[in-house]
């Protein structure tokens, strides 16, 4: 088959980013990684073979990246009640790094389109069940920390989502931000881990934030001493690692010590 000039496939590529695969109907919380599957999906059905050896973040190709994200998803399965698609062993379960360092070299040993298969396997099963239709005080440590199952489905689409990107600009894809409608849950996740995180700043600093999900949140007690400004969508990648501050467009005003402190302690909690 004859393959089409290059800018007309890169216009239609684009324009194929902008749709989606619906995403299966869950509880609010579930949500944005309902959406975020359904748009890595989308992306990864798009991808050429060569493609998948991608370099795209950490170190990792688009298969790694995939599997370093199925890694991740593993954790939301015993809380679930679904099976893990790569057996961890126990040592490695409840570490990050080790999980992961685990299954991408498990699926290294096998081809893009099969670890592509698995980690849809896992995520439609986290999606289909009980657990994704209903909260439920259930908890379960994830990333070195105790939290409740639905804050951990977030965390899953934050990251999901994050990474797509990133693997939307290696392979040279637009990939949309996040739902509109999922967005107060993410930023709202993400400023109450800031906040959790930083209860007593230097100085008192607010955080106002614009678009989808907008809110205005301060850090500390007393009279704000600096203002930072950033759409929700320049909020969620710095917090997650996918932006540097420099590469994206923040408003401050007032104290530039207290302003710059709160883009490093945002910064600081990139995890991901």
């Amino acid at each position: 088959m004859t393959r089409p000039p290059e800018h007309l496939r890169a216009r239609t590529l684009a324009g194929l980013a902008l749709c989606r695969t619906p995403a299966p109907p869950t509880a609010a919380f579930a949500a944005p990684y309902a959406h975020a599957v359904a748009g890595l999906d989308a992306l990864l059905r798009d991808l050429t073979r060569a493609e998948w050896a991608t370099p795209v973040v950490h170190g990792w190709d688009v298969h790694g990246t995939v599997a370093h994200l199925m890694a991740g998803d593993g954790l939301l399965c015993a809380g679930a009640g679904t099976p893990e698609a790569v057996h961890v062993p126990k040592a490695a379960r409840g570490d990050w790094g080790a999980r992961t360092r685990y299954v991408v070299a498990v699926e290294n040993a096998r081809s893009p389109h099969a670890t592509w298969g698995s980690w849809h396997s896992q995520a439609a099963a986290l999606l289909d069940s009980d657990a994704a239709r209903h909260h439920r005080d259930i908890h379960l440590e994830f990333a070195g920390r105790h939290v409740l199952l639905a804050d951990a489905y977030l965390a899953r689409g934050f990251e999901t989502w994050l990474h797509t990107d990133d693997i939307g600009r290696a392979v040279g894809r637009r990939v949309p931000d996040p739902e509109p409608e999922t967005m107060p849950a993410l930023v709202g996740l993400g400023t109450a881990t800031l906040a959790c995180t930083y209860p007593t700043p230097p100085a008192a600093t607010t955080l106002t934030l614009t678009g989808p999900g907008a809110t205005t949140t301060t850090l500390g007690t007393g009279v704000s001493t600096a203002e930072v400004t950033m759409t929700t969508v320049d909020f969620c990648r710095l917090l997650g690692g996918n932006r540097r501050a420099e590469n994206l467009t923040i408003g401050t005003d007032g104290d530039p010590e207290s302003a710059t402190w709160l883009l490093q302690a945002i910064a600081s909690l990139a995890i991901l």
